[in-house]
């Protein structure tokens, strides 16, 4: 459930507290992809290698996907629309949800590689405090 809620609140994998993105808003479209380089709670590289979030595709491909699945059912079983209005509905629905597609898929994509570290902050906090 904590991971359920680290992944839909956007935050680090190792922490579950760290915001992943520089920008909260996903409709700046300028910041869209920016994230931070490393979690301000725990430490955690959040770019851990160049081309990392490429694989986030099949999973912005699955969100897609299943989104057709569900506006398929609601317009054949409950709405009864016809193939032009579906397409249409879709369409549009596609447009207003790619910043929250995007972004969503790579926060599951990473969470996927990495898991929570119960102990992560703590140590972070206390490896800056000898080094500072």
């Amino acid at each position: 459930m904590k991971k359920l809620r680290a992944i839909l609140g956007m935050k680090c994998p190792t922490c579950f507290e760290g915001v992943l993105y520089s920008d909260p808003n996903p409709f700046h479209f300028r910041n869209l992809h920016v994230m931070h380089q490393q979690c301000n709670k725990c430490g955690q590289v959040l770019n851990p290698e160049p081309g990392f979030y490429y694989g986030a595709m099949y999973v912005s491909y699955g969100l897609s996907v299943n989104l057709f699945l569900i506006f398929f059912f609601f317009s054949e079983f409950v709405y009864e629309m016809s193939g032009l209005v579906f397409i249409s509905a879709y369409t549009f629905s596609l447009l207003v949800l790619f910043p929250y597609i995007f972004r969503y898929s790579r926060v599951i994509y990473i969470h996927l590689f990495y898991g929570f570290k119960p102990t992560a902050q703590s140590d972070f906090t206390a490896n800056h405090k000898t080094e500072g």
